[in-house]
C-alpha cells in the first residue's frame, strides 16, 4: 500500500504530541544489491552463528519493547503517565510505519535468500519494510522520554535502549543501518516533543 494512504496528519490530530513531515528527512538505506546490504547480512550471518541459549532469552523479553519500560519504571516505584505513554507509542509507530513503506527496504531474512546468506529469524515478526527498525526508534525515544525525567536512572534506560536495539540483530530482523535510522529518528522526534512541550 501506498505510504501516503497509511498515513494522514489530519487523521490523528497531528499526532497529538509529536511533530511530523517537514521536520525530518531519513536518508535512504543500502539498495538490496548494493554491496553495503551485502556486508550487513555478512555481519547478521556473523551473529547468527554465534547465537546462544541465553539469546533466545534477550529476544523473548525485548519482543515489546514498551513492557520492559513499564517493568523498570514499577521496579523502582517511578511515577509515569501510561495514557501519554500509549499515545506517543501509537505516534511513534505511524511515522515509523509511514518511514518504512516510503522506503520499501526488504527484511534481512527475504533478502539473504535472494543473496544466498544463511540467517534465520529468531522473532518472527509482521512483515513490514525492515527500515527504519521501530524496536530501535521506540526504545531510544523512551529511554530520552525516562533519563530526563528520572536523570539518575539514565544508564539504566540507555542500557534498555541498547539492549532492545541489539535484540533485533541477534534475531536477524533488523540491519544495523535499520537500527541506526531508527535511533536517529527518536532524536529527532523526541526534540519535537520537547519543543511541543515546551511552547505550551
Amino acid at each position: 500500500m501506498d505510504a501516503s494512504k497509511r498515513f494522514n496528519p489530519e487523521n490523528t490530530l497531528n499526532l497529538k504530541r509529536l511533530c511530523f513531515g517537514e521536520y525530518f528527512s531519513l536518508p535512504s538505506p543500502p539498495r538490496d544489491n548494493e554491496e553495503k546490504t551485502s556486508m550487513e547480512l555478512e555481519l547478521l550471518e556473523s551473529i547468527g552463528i554465534n547465537f546462544k541459549d541465553e539469546d533466545k532469552q534477550t529476544i523473548k523479553k525485548y519482543e515489546n519493547c514498551i513492557d520492559v519500560y513499564y517493568n523498570i519504571l514499577d521496579q523502582f516505584s517511578l511515577k509515569y503517565d501510561k495514557v501519554e505513554m500509549e499515545e506517543l507509542l501509537e505516534d511513534i509507530t505511524k511515522i515509523v510505519l509511514y518511514e518504512k513503506y516510503k522506503h520499501k527496504r526488504t527484511p534481512p531474512i527475504n533478502n539473504a535468500r535472494k543473496q544466498k546468506f544463511n540467517i534465520s529469524e529468531e522473532f518472527i515478526s509482521e512483515k513490514y519494510p525492515s527500515y527504519p527498525s521501530m524496536c530501535a526508534t521506540e526504545s531510544m525515544f523512551f529511554s530520552l522520554y525516562f533519563s530526563d525525567r528520572f536523570p539518575i536512572y539514565k544508564e539504566l534506560f540507555m542500557e534498555t535502549s541498547r539492549n532492545a536495539s541489539n535484540s533485533r540483530l541477534i534475531s536477524s530482523n533488523n540491519y544495523p543501518t535499520d537500527i541506526l535510522a531508527g535511533q536517529t529518528l527518536s532524536h529527532l522526534l523526541y526534540n519535537k516533543y520537547k519543543e511541543s512541550i515546551d511552547a505550551r
